[in-house]
């Protein structure tokens, strides 16, 4: 307990002190102790059921008690009914400390001598005879008594809690006032009814007073749940906070891989291609320095490619951040990482303890048993590298390795743009809880169905390429799209309908996916001519079709950003009700068929992807680990 609540509770005891002695000099001769102790004893009584609040404070029928007391007796039976609200504080539920006992007797006598001087002076008569005389006067006492009580007590919480004192007050307090009034009134018929009828009178009000305790009680219940839901989505919203701040960093891993291979397939000029590969993985990593080392096989010594940040030392001299270890690792083709896990300065080599660097990662870069190379990535303050961060550097190394393999081998740059696509589709999904392992869902499923129906070989090798690569265009669209938990407006609808469009502009520079395109683009056409993006009826393909039903299936049975997965019963009735106008009713039939005579689990995938000797692709599978990709 800090001083200035030591201070504060000192005062308000000798204000108690004060309440006391006023309420005892305003005691009447002949005052009828059978109904004061009647009334100590209930006040005692109506503090056992007293209702918690909001921050370190309770409501009670107490109250009403005193209020009864002060009207029947005066100030002097007002504090000696609250003798028996404060002693119940006091024991009841648990012993309070010393300190909290005296404040609180203290609250409840100032209370009950303010109220009764409020009432004196607004012309009260004890003991009260008629309402029309005790009106204004009980009003005015109720109001003096809430306000006394509620601003000592809120007073303390916020010294105790160091809590603003009207936070405190709003939350706790304000809100009472109307319940004071309205038992202040009920406590002024029960007096009255005890001077006309006696007991009878007396205890026929008391029961109404249940009425308001009731209602505090399931209101401040329902607050708290509220409160509860409040707290819970708060904690929601942060959490969607972070997820958002990764999702955008995975967007923006997944725009440099595509840029990346987009440079790759677009150039055979070896530095153009490091460059881009340095730059764009400086930027992602926000590192000091990336440099790209290319390895003479022969010679087996490394000569500088490209280098970003670093100073000319680098270039003059080049060298690994690390040393001798990190060069027999590049060997064995296996990553060494120095950072504050690892942390061990003798590893670093002289150009990298000049350049002040604490933290660095090499990273061979392999094309099959062949390295070609090294990825240099340092950093100048503390860092330590995630599991995240080695996984794109991982597909970074894999991309620089591709670039400089395909500036001697030009022919392979096409299967490596696919690799890299294909990387980038298990990124998408490996990363983005609500959307992962959907293509490759998609694609079982469409083999499935496409199976059912009887399609041969060719059909249904272009089938699992187009379902692989159906969604590609989504990273054209902004996330704050893509995961919005609403409605979309229209403007935002009309971006998810350019995902089709924009996956045509990505695999247009891919030859061999050719023959995907226009599946990829039409898979959300319908047969009444109400899909898009251009509108089409009856000349879509039975592919698109197949892509259309098993895409829609998928989408509502797993987790949406706006809403929990829909059951698989709910789903099929709802491609049974759109058979014929939103879906091809042929495809629905043998799609339905085809999943009521799968297995429960899908076969293993195979990280490979397949080609026929004239280089066309004839099957691709979206690899588990990207760190591990084989051309075959």
């Amino acid at each position: 307990m800090n001083g200035a609540t030591k201070a504060y509770i000192t005062l308000v005891g000798l204000g108690g002190l004060l309440g006391l002695s006023y309420g005892w000099l305003s005691k009447a001769p002949g005052e009828r102790v059978e109904v004061l102790i009647v009334l100590v004893s209930l006040g005692a009584l109506a503090q056992t059921i007293s209702v918690p609040l909001f921050t370190s404070s309770s409501v009670s029928l107490a109250f009403a008690i005193s209020f009864i007391a002060l009207l029947l007796f005066g100030p002097f039976g007002a504090v000696v009914a609250n003798l028996g609200s404060a002693l119940t504080y006091a024991l009841y539920p648990v012993r309070r400390v010393w300190y909290k006992i005296i404040f609180n007797a203290s609250v409840f006598t100032i209370s009950a001598a303010i109220a009764g001087g409020v009432y004196a002076l607004t012309g009260g008569a004890w003991s009260v005879q008629n309402i029309q005389s005790a009106a204004i006067p009980s009003a005015a006492a109720a109001i003096a008594y809430f306000l006394a009580n509620t601003v000592l007590v809120s007073l303390a919480v916020s010294l105790s809690t160091a809590t603003s004192f009207r936070k405190v007050f709003d939350e706790n307090h304000r809100w009472l006032g109307l319940h004071y009034v309205t038992v202040a009134a009920i406590s002024l018929m029960a007096a009255l009814g005890f001077q006309s009828m006696g007991w009878p009178g007396l205890l026929a009000f008391l029961l109404p007073l249940l009425m308001p305790w009731v209602s505090t009680r399931m209101y401040i219940a329902q607050t708290k749940n509220v409160l509860a839901r409040n707290a819970e989505l708060t904690e929601v919203n942060a959490r969607l906070a972070e997820a958002n701040a990764n999702l955008q960093r995975r967007i923006e891993e997944m725009d440099a891989f595509y840029r990346t291979g987009l440079v790759l397939n677009g150039t055979v000029e070896l530095r153009e291609m490091l460059a881009y590969v340095v730059e764009s993985v400086r930027a992602l990593m926000r590192a000091h320095g990336v440099a790209v080392f290319v390895y003479d096989r022969g010679r087996k010594t490394l000569s500088l490619g490209c280098q970003s940040g670093l100073r000319e030392s680098y270039a003059q001299a080049p060298e690994l951040s690390l040393n001798g270890p990190a060069f027999r690792a590049i060997n064995e083709r296996r990553r060494f990482v120095l950072d504050g896990d690892i942390a061990n300065s003798d590893l670093l080599s002289r150009a990298a303890a000049e350049e002040g660097v604490v933290a660095a990662a090499c990273l061979p870069l392999s094309v099959g048993d062949e390295v070609v190379g090294v990825l240099d990535v340092t950093f100048i303050e503390p860092h330590v590298f995630s599991n995240s961060e080695l996984t794109v550097l991982e597909t970074f190394a894999e991309q620089a390795a591709a670039g400089i393999h395909s500036a001697a081998l030009y022919k392979q740059v096409h299967s490596a743009y696919l690799s890299t696509i294909a990387v980038l589709v298990a990124t998408v999904e490996a990363k983005d809880p609500y959307t992962r392992g959907h293509s490759e869902r998609v694609r079982d499923l469409a083999i499935a169905t496409g199976t059912r129906m009887g399609l041969p070989p060719d059909d249904l090798n272009t089938l699992e390429l187009a379902a692989l690569f159906h969604d590609i265009g989504k990273i054209g669209i902004p996330e704050n799209v893509l995961g919005k938990d609403g409605p979309l407006t229209e403007e935002e609808r009309e971006l998810v309908r350019r995902h089709p469009a924009l996956a045509e502009s990505i695999l247009k520079h891919v030859p061999t996916l050719a023959e995907t395109i226009p599946i990829i683009r039409s898979h959300h056409e319908r047969p009444d001519g109400s899909g898009y993006p251009d509108g089409l009826d009856c000349g879509t393909s039975r592919l698109s079709a197949i892509i259309a039903v098993v895409d829609a299936f998928d989408a509502m049975v797993s987790d949406r950003p706006y809403r929990k997965a829909l059951t698989r019963d709910y789903a099929i009735g709802e491609l049974r009700a759109g058979a014929g106008s939103q879906f091809d009713a042929a495809v629905v039939d043998a799609f339905i068929k085809a999943i009521d005579e799968r297995k429960t689990e899908s076969p293993p995938l195979v990280s490979e992807v397949q080609f026929r000797r004239d280089g066309v692709p004839t099957a691709i599978h979206c690899p588990k680990s990207m760190s591990k990709q084989t051309l075959s």
